[in-house]
């Protein structure tokens, strides 16, 4: 009876020693940088259209004025590069090829805000981008007869505190000096205490690692972007 209580004792400690480990990784993952997502802006109000165009769209395309109101913007418009399995030919070699959560797209250059678009009648998937590819943002644009004016207030882009970078190299050092360490201690031939003692460091150093990385990555902020409809007299579409 005693020895079956002992042997009891021992699987209900071996149950408990992975806790702390599991507790480590949660809170390595945890703590992968601060990720903080603003509410969007405000829908910008109307105002008349800064960009002109003279005479009325070719048959079949309906004209849309866009403008931003925090940025100047490089407008694309963008298609579907696949249709039934085989890939749509670019229709200007100044045509890129995009991946997007639809599927993979061709964008072609259109203008830079303000300015105007004359677009085929039916929904037209845009992108505006600011100074780099990854500060950009999409809209679908209800391109129809009826000219329309688009005002877009483009949101905050993804920010990283590069003060605590150092900080989390070090601990990143730490990690790796650890598992290295711990892969020495544990290998054969070794006493068991010494093996214990690499397992420990190993185990340890695993989750310092991503803690390391979520501090050099530091505060991570984003915010979508907001768009406003309108007629050109003022009348808001939605």
């Amino acid at each position: 009876m005693i020895s079956i209580a002992g042997d009891r004792g021992s699987a209900r400690s071996r149950r408990i020693r992975p806790a702390p480990r599991r507790a480590l990784w949660l809170l390595a993952v945890s703590s992968l940088g601060c990720y903080t997502r603003l509410p969007p802006p405000e829908a910008p109000d109307f105002a008349p259209p800064r960009a002109l165009a003279a005479g009325a769209p070719a048959p079949g395309l309906g004209r849309v004025y866009v403008d931003v109101t925090n940025a100047q913007a490089r407008v694309y418009s963008l298609t579907p590069a696949f249709v039934n399995g085989r890939e749509v030919d670019r229709a200007s070699p100044d045509d890129e090829l995009l991946s997007t959560d639809d599927g993979y797209v061709h964008s072609h250059p259109r203008c830079t805000t303000p300015c105007v678009l004359d677009l085929p009648v039916g929904p037209q998937r845009l992108l505006l981008a600011r100074d780099h590819p990854g500060d950009s943002e999409h809209v679908l644009a209800p391109v129809g007869a009826q000219p329309l004016v688009l005002r877009r207030t483009m949101g905050a882009r993804t920010r990283y505190a590069s003060t605590t970078t150092q900080v989390g190299l070090l601990f990143m050092a730490a990690s790796v000096a650890m598992s290295i360490g711990g892969g020495m201690l544990s290998s054969p031939p070794s006493e068991p205490s010494d093996h214990d003692a690499g397992i420990a460091l190993i185990g340890f150093g695993s989750p310092l690692l991503l803690i390391g990385v979520g501090v050099a990555l530091g505060t991570r902020e984003t915010q979508a972007g907001t768009s406003s409809w309108w007629t050109l007299d003022g009348t808001a579409i939605r």
